[in-house]
């Protein structure tokens, strides 16, 4: 539901008159709000998607009455809350201008004298989404579960595309939380906004966990573009985080804590395999981090897996049948299968579960020496055989060369043998160890995520590894 407001007048200027006119489109779908967590109606979704919004999808909210413009006026707690929110919108640096107190008094006050008008309103509809103006400092997107958030859209010095997405922050007035905003345009193509229900539902098969990136509100509803042309969008609430392990690229922590980290990621990629998911996408990228403290006040890194747009369940009926996921990432030897079956990269959910482990062990060795390693430089040329048309038309007999290399490489960088070494170099060796056999050329001899977890919390202990395989000579070219 989109609403415009027209003229307000400054809070520090109640007394004089003026008037409130703003405008709406009603948004049909429904959303459930179970524990905190959203829920949605995948079928009203897809036929609102499908759709031709139009002008008829504005109404004039004259059913709506917000009352006598005096109820701006803020008590003291509401100016308060106010203050609040400023303050957060500044440690948080979201935006380079200046927050006014007196800009965040305006919209406080609106959400409160808005409020009220809600529950009979979502009586009808699922979400209110009122654009900012000159008056109005920031948009408000209020959902049927009873979070209201300040959004801050292009304002936000953060705000960034990847993908099909666009990412902002906003906070959740009652919380005073901040969050992540997420946008998908029609502009985008129908098919991204059906990658992006897909993408939903395996928020939903994992809504109880832990590890999991989970959504709190979405809706879909028409918006208009600068241009004056309607489009469908689909907005999405989310957990918001520090960064993803990118960041980690290249400034990985000791050894010890680089286990921490690794085991913290090898259970949310096991969890979603408990769950038969395969992510097809395992990068350092996709895992979100932040820090926490427990109830003692130790701080620990929270890590989450995300971004499943390219996730496939093992029921699918498409299972298995397309190539993705990132160049350098992807297993080589699914390059092989891809060009040789009819039946697609996969056959059966085993396969894609060892991808994904071959995946998430290349992102162990990024984390611990960056991209310009020679296995991630192989692999990446391996892929792109098959991601690149003009590579491709070189036929199979270039990527059976190519994997072939990468199984040389692979033999080079993990050595046999058993050096003699202490301290970080030992835990170091034991990491590269794991991480060989996660890598291993051909898929039966890659380990299980239970045997890379176990195996990593052993390497730290001081009789209890297990030895695999052999240590790790030279990495760079």
């Amino acid at each position: 539901m989109a609403l415009k407001l027209a003229d307000i007048r400054s809070v520090s200027a109640i007394r004089r008159s003026f008037v409130l006119s703003f405008f709406t489109f009603i948004v049909l779908f429904g959303l459930r709000a179970n524990a905190g967590i959203a829920t949605f109606d995948e079928t009203e979704m897809r036929r609102l998607l499908g759709r031709i919004p139009d002008k008829a999808s504005y109404v004039k909210l004259s059913s709506l009455s917000l009352g006598d413009p005096a109820g701006y006026h803020l008590s003291h707690s509401l100016k308060k809350k106010a203050v609040r929110l400023s303050e957060m919108v500044l440690k948080k640096n979201i935006i380079k201008s200046p927050v006014t107190q007196e800009k965040m008094d305006i919209v406080v006050g609106f959400i409160e004298h808005l409020k009220p008008n809600l529950p009979k309103f979502f009586e009808r509809h699922s979400s209110l989404y009122i654009h900012a103006d000159s008056i109005l400092a920031y948009s408000i997107m209020a959902y049927k579960s009873g979070r209201i958030y300040l959004l801050f859209d292009e304002m936000d010095v953060g705000n960034k595309s990847g993908g099909y997405k666009r990412f902002s922050r906003s906070i959740e007035y009652n919380s005073e939380k901040p969050h992540a905003h997420l946008i998908i345009r029609k502009k985008n193509a129908q098919t991204k906004l059906e990658e992006a229900i897909d993408e939903l539902k395996v928020h939903m098969a994992f809504e109880k966990s832990d590890r999991i990136l989970k959504f709190l509100d979405t809706d879909v509803y028409t918006g208009q573009t600068p241009e004056g042309a309607f489009e469908n969008v689909v907005a999405i609430e989310e957990d918001l985080y520090d960064g993803d392990l990118s960041d980690m690229v290249d400034h990985c922590p000791s050894p010890d804590g680089a286990v921490d980290m690794f085991v913290e990621m090898a259970r949310s990629v096991a969890e979603m395999h408990a769950g038969k998911y395969i992510h097809r996408d395992i990068k350092p990228s996709n895992f979100l981090y932040r820090e926490i403290a427990d109830r003692h006040h130790h701080k620990r890194m929270d890590i989450v897996l995300a971004d499943f747009g390219q996730a496939e369940s093992a029921t699918s009926l498409n299972y298995g049948q397309y190539f993705c996921g990132t160049p350098g990432f992807i297993d080589p030897q699914a390059c092989i299968h891809y060009l040789n079956r009819d039946a697609g990269t996969f056959v059966n959910f085993d396969e894609g579960r060892r991808a994904d482990i071959f995946a998430l062990g290349m992102s162990f060795m990024d984390i611990l020496h960056g991209h310009k390693h020679n296995l991630h430089s192989q692999a990446s040329t391996v892929n792109n055989l098959i991601f690149d048309p003009a590579k491709r038309r070189q036929g199979p007999a270039a990527v059976l060369a190519a994997v072939e290399r990468f199984k040389n490489i692979h033999e080079t960088t993990f050595p046999d043998g058993k050096p003699k070494l202490k301290g970080n170099e030992k835990l170091l060796f034991k990491i590269h160890q794991i991480i060989a056999k996660m890598m291993h050329p051909e898929p039966s001899e890659r380990m299980s995520l239970d045997e890379v977890i176990r195996n990593l919390q052993r390497s730290k202990k001081k009789n209890g590894f297990q030895r695999v395989t052999a240590p790790l000579r030279r990495l760079r070219p």
